[in-house]
């Protein structure tokens, strides 16, 4: 018996062309559907750093408000006297800590008094830290690390040296959280 005869051509030309078929149309679907997985992959990784510059944007923005604001403040001062540049700075460091932004509100302004640009164990003072005040009026080191051993103050000053300003990601665990998040920071 032969698989190809006259009886059975026909359902050899049938099977042959379903099995062509099915073929082309299992890699036509694997090809079309790993292609949308790369698709996926670049946008997922577009729209994260378009999330990661808009806070940068944030950011940049509420800093500047703030310093702007300080600025106003010291324009409005009758006379530049200690008293009246201490009570303004009194006032600042009552505002500070009560700023926050972003969405929930949880972002918040830090301020160092930097001492030495080129850094070391005791390079700024931590003077407003509303998620660690138990570092305010310490000193504080460049060498400090974070959970994966980033130095991002390190960080932090050479780019301030250099351009004036940083960014700089780094991990952190939020205020009664044992997750730790990318955290955004703009030293200015």
């Amino acid at each position: 018996m032969r698989f190809l005869s006259e009886d059975n051509l026909s359902n050899a030309i049938i099977l042959t062309s379903f099995f062509i078929i099915t073929s082309l149309m299992l890699f036509t679907g694997y090809f079309f559907i790993s292609k949308q997985y790369d698709t996926m992959e670049r946008e997922i990784i577009e729209t994260k750093n378009r999330l990661h510059d808009l806070r940068k944007e944030q950011i940049v923005r509420e800093v500047e408000a703030v310093v702007d604001f300080i600025e106003f403040k010291k324009s409005t001062l009758k006379s530049m006297d200690i008293e009246e540049l201490t009570k303004l700075q009194d006032e600042i460091l009552e505002w500070i800590p009560t700023i926050r932004f972003g969405s929930p509100k949880d972002n918040y302004i830090f301020v160092y008094q930097v001492y030495d640009l080129r850094g070391g164990d005791f390079f700024a003072k931590m003077i407003i830290n509303p998620n660690r005040p138990d570092l305010v009026g310490k000193f504080i080191s460049d060498s400090y690390k974070d959970a994966e051993g980033v130095q991002f103050r390190k960080i932090a000053l050479e780019g301030i040296r250099q351009k004036g300003d940083a960014f700089v990601t780094y991990m952190y665990k939020k205020p009664g959280s044992q997750t730790l998040n990318p955290k955004i920071t703009y030293f200015y």
